[in-house]
């Protein structure tokens, strides 16, 4: 914000902003410009911004994603009735009806990142999306450094197993539907398969 201007930095633009003008309180100019170039861009009539969320998804992907929650909802309240878990039954009904109607009012949750498989049309078990995919977008190269890897490392090993032992008590309990375990932290042969370059800074090296 600079006086009367106000600068949007959308993720998905590289080196362009959305630059807002106002007098007073009203909005006079809108506009794309280039910060590199200090240059002024197209105009603009009208501009969505996005929640500053990891997930961001288009209507058509949206409306798929409310209808395969409802179907797995309803093959887990299946599976809790004939378990005669009529508590974890009501509990799993009332928390992801809600999140579904949310979801189709507004476009978001609370929780939302546990139905990242839905939002993202992955399958179940398929590596989740990162950061990682972010920097790889057009083949770029990339280097990612891990200090104090002999700390850092062993703790990634655990990462899996320690946040699908938590979750999968969550889902059993009727807290969250099966599909929140692929909400999960990389394994560690999938962090270290990915197409870049590891440097791993150590006092004390050790085999990976």
């Amino acid at each position: 914000v600079q006086g009367d201007i106000i600068d949007i930095y959308p993720a998905y633009y590289e080196d362009e902003v959305v630059r807002l003008e106002f007098f007073g309180d009203e909005l006079d100019a809108m506009y794309h410009y280039n910060v590199l170039e200090n240059k002024k861009g197209k105009d603009l009539k009208r501009f969505i911004l996005y929640p500053t969320s990891q997930f961001s998804v288009g209507e058509t992907r949206l409306k798929q994603a409310i209808k395969d929650i409802k179907a797995e909802l309803n093959e887990r309240l299946a599976y809790f009735e004939h378990e005669n878990k009529l508590v974890e039954y009501q509990r799993l009904k009332q928390r992801v009806e809600f999140d579904l109607e949310m979801l189709t009012s507004t476009g978001m949750c609370k929780g939302v990142e546990n139905y990242a498989r839905h939002l993202t049309g992955l399958k179940e078990g398929d590596t989740p999306y990162t950061l990682f995919d972010y920097f790889a977008i057009k083949d770029r190269k990339f280097l990612v450094i891990v200090d104090e890897s002999h700390v850092s490392l062993p703790q990634f090993r655990g990462m899996f197993a320690g946040d699908r032992s938590r979750k999968q008590t969550l889902v059993d309990y009727g807290f969250r539907l099966p599909s929140a375990l692929d909400n999960r932290p990389l394994m560690f042969d999938e962090f270290i398969h990915k197409n870049c370059q590891f440097l791993f800074v150590s006092a004390t090296p050790a085999p990976l």
